[in-house]
């Protein structure tokens, strides 16, 4: 006569099951996570190449277009998508006067592989964004190289830039100083939160910068 198996010995078995699940769930969720940030550093070298192409032909950056300090949205895409006109006397991205680089220089502008835009963006011409967090960021330097339609024109050439992005693993971090005044204020104004953190109290941890330009 067959022996079934005992209460003890059918605990035990779920029990290793469990533990081997866990132990498997763990470790794809830490290779789905290398493999964003992978990506991640993957799309903003893609956009460093494309910017260098941009300033081999026009002797200067993208610069930062905006309708003022607190209404300016910094995302790469924003900024450097290739947007129809955007104009009011909030929000500003005009497509005819600060150049883009879609499509002579890159296709499309990458996207983060987590973080998506919120679903009111597009913003209206109020210029209006839920959030933030995680998107890619494109800031051009000087201080000064932005442009505002409520302020007049840009009143310098951009000669670098800071690209940014969130790591979702605490050893892809890295920060960058970014010391201008102007930077804090669109900081501030678009609760972008810039620590060397993996948790939610980052809006962004990881930056690259433009290099023999500066």
């Amino acid at each position: 006569m067959k022996r079934g198996f005992t209460i003890v010995e059918l605990m035990t078995t779920i029990l290793i099951v469990g533990i081997l699940s866990t132990i498997g769930l763990v470790g794809y969720n830490s290779a789905m996570q290398r493999s964003r940030d992978n990506q991640r550093k993957a799309d903003l070298n893609s956009l460093k190449n494309a910017l260098e192409q941009y300033y081999v032909d026009n002797r200067q950056y993208p610069y930062v277009d905006g309708g003022d300090i607190n209404n300016t949205i910094p995302t790469a895409d924003f900024q450097l998508g290739s947007w129809d006109n955007v104009n009011s006397n909030s929000c500003t991205r005009d497509i005819t006067t600060s150049k883009t680089l879609v499509p002579k220089y890159i296709s499309k502008i990458p996207e983060d592989p987590k973080f998506k835009a919120p679903t009111d963006f597009p913003p209206s011409v109020t210029c209006t964004i839920s959030s933030i967090n995680g998107l890619y960021l494109y800031l051009s330097k000087p201080y000064d190289s932005f442009h505002y339609s409520g302020g007049g024109t840009t009143e310098s050439k951009a000669t670098g830039y800071y690209l940014g992005a969130k790591m979702e693993r605490s050893n892809d971090t890295s920060i960058l100083t970014v010391p201008d005044a102007t930077y804090n204020g669109i900081k501030a104004a678009r609760n972008i939160k810039i620590v060397n953190a993996t948790d939610d109290t980052a809006t962004h941890n990881y930056f690259i910068q433009s290099g023999k330009n500066d």
